[in-house]
């Protein structure tokens, strides 16, 4: 049952970041959707790859990291750390920050992008991915009091 709603949790996060990036792309007039960055990366940094491969690619690397995130945030909380779960989305948009940078940084041949803007706005949409955890917690404690 843990393993379920940490999967659901995951996706529903995941799910829930990606659609706060796409409407803040399409505002601002900018790519800031994770899982296209990343295919494009994959795709510049595959020669020969074709670009639906690395479309596909991008998506389930953002799945899985979402997964991985999630699973990690549940595993950090059980063990009373971090209790609050938008500390969570502060700490994962941190970290998503210096991933996404060093990507940047250290690809051969990244994609343009405005790269200020879209670190930027991970620390939000990091915190929109925490909402399931946020529910889930409200319920714990309307159980216990």
């Amino acid at each position: 049952m843990k393993v379920t709603r940490t999967l659901l949790e995951g996706a529903a996060g995941t799910t829930a970041m990606t659609m706060f990036s796409h409407m803040l792309s399409r505002k601002m007039q900018e790519n800031y959707s994770e899982p296209e960055l990343l295919g494009e990366l994959v795709r510049r940094g595959v020669p020969g790859l074709r670009k639906e491969h690395a479309r596909k690619a991008g998506w389930a690397l953002h799945y899985a990291i979402g997964l991985g995130m999630m699973a990690g945030f549940r595993a950090v909380a059980k063990r009373g750390g971090l209790a609050k779960p938008l500390v969570f989305g502060i700490v994962g948009g941190i970290a998503g920050i210096a991933a996404w940078r060093q990507m940047f940084r250290k690809h051969p041949s990244p994609p343009p992008a405005d790269l200020v803007g879209f670190l930027t706005q991970l620390l939000p949409a990091h915190m929109v991915f925490c909402l399931p955890l946020l529910f889930e917690h409200t319920d714990e404690k309307e159980k216990r009091g």
